[in-house]
């Protein structure tokens, strides 16, 4: 055992400095520390493959990971590789390739899992930082539906429900919000 304290708390320092685990309690991030395994990929090897399921997180040690899509994305120490894609159960658009010699800190998926639903401590602030971050990423609402002319008969609940919705100036407003947060 005391060979293996100074492991775990290396990795339990390096989770505390990640944005999505700073709010969380030490002794719940400390089982994370005890789940994880460091991983190393030279320059060139895929992190997270592209495209499937992520079967794991990496959170950044040392190094840089590079995503080449549409929208370039790049992980250097501190960050997360995958953990809003294991949450919502899809795949990376590309894979992650290491731009560099890369050490990380590999969590299975279902591994993570299995621990969040027996630590609510861990897990609500990390859904709030998901939640965070999710509001951070570009959105694109598809174009609002032209106003429909009001029919002759009576409208229903959902009728009226479905009409006000394709109202112009309520997708306005919507757009408002968004550009707000």
């Amino acid at each position: 055992m005391r060979d293996h304290a100074p492991v775990v708390l290396r990795r339990l320092l390096a989770l505390v400095h990640s944005p999505y685990f700073t709010d969380v309690d030490l002794t719940e991030l400390a089982v994370l520390a005890e789940n994880a395994v460091e991983s190393a990929f030279m320059k060139g090897e895929p992190v997270v493959p592209g495209r499937e399921r992520l079967p794991s997180v990496h959170h950044v040690l040392e190094g840089r990971i590079e995503m080449a899509d549409v929208t370039p994305v790049v992980w250097t120490p501190r960050m997360t590789v995958g953990l809003l894609e294991v949450f919502a159960g899809r795949a990376l658009p590309a894979a992650a390739i290491a731009a560099t010699d890369v050490r990380t800190l590999e969590l299975d998926a279902a591994d993570m899992f299995e621990i969040l639903e027996d630590s609510f401590g861990l897990l609500s602030p990390l859904l709030r930082a998901l939640a965070a971050r999710a509001l951070e990423l570009p959105w694109s609402w598809p174009q609002p539906l032209p106003a429909a002319p009001p029919p002759a008969a009576v409208l229903g609940l959902v009728d009226r429900m479905i009409l006000i919705r394709r109202h112009l100036p309520l997708y306005a407003v919507r757009q408002d919000r968004e550009r707000l947060h």
